[in-house]
């Protein structure tokens, strides 16, 4: 099984064949179409396309998603993608199973079920405890004192990426 896992940023598109271990078997990016949503469908498409047997296609991207629908109700850094049903118009192009999840839910996925977070069972709340609790302390503190910063991600740039295969492995077991 291999699958075509996308991040969809506002300036790139990342994007990774993976199999169903989330090895990435190849990678690469392309800019992200500007003009709008019909230019995104057709460079998926055309990536699709380039891929040999993709069994699917995960994408992680940025705004208001229902991802059970396969519905942008807000596209985020692209606008064009506003109310579109992205899932249905993406599968008359490259016709197998889609899922498609916000980009900040497939980073967070990636760590919680792959990455820094894997074994750690209250995991995120401890993140954001923490980063609260530091910011607090700069703020009370009279003295310039540098920022710590805290860095959690096992992925780096790719958590969308790895992500986005998460949500699709838990989506095709449902």
């Amino acid at each position: 099984m291999s699958i075509l896992s996308i991040d969809i940023g506002g300036t790139f598109i990342k994007y990774a064949l993976m199999d169903q271990d989330a090895a990435i078997l190849s990678r690469g990016k392309i800019p992200t179409p500007q003009k709008g949503r019909t230019e995104l469908v057709e460079a998926i498409g055309r990536l699709y396309d380039d891929m040999p047997d993709v069994e699917g296609i995960a994408i992680s991207m940025p705004g208001i998603i229902d991802s059970e629908n396969g519905y942008c109700v807000m596209g985020g850094a692209l606008g064009y993608n506003d109310d579109f049903y992205f899932r249905h118009v993406l599968y008359e192009r490259c016709p197998v199973k889609i899922v498609i999840e916000n980009d900040a839910k497939c980073a967070a996925m990636a760590e919680a079920r792959m990455g820094a977070l894997k074994d750690v069972s209250d995991g995120p709340v401890l993140i954001e405890y923490i980063r609260r609790h530091l910011n607090q302390l700069y703020s009370d503190c009279p003295y310039r004192i540098p920022r710590a910063e805290i860095v959690t991600c096992k992925f780096q740039n790719d958590a969308n990426l790895y992500g986005a295969m998460q949500c699709y492995l838990e989506n095709v077991r449902m």
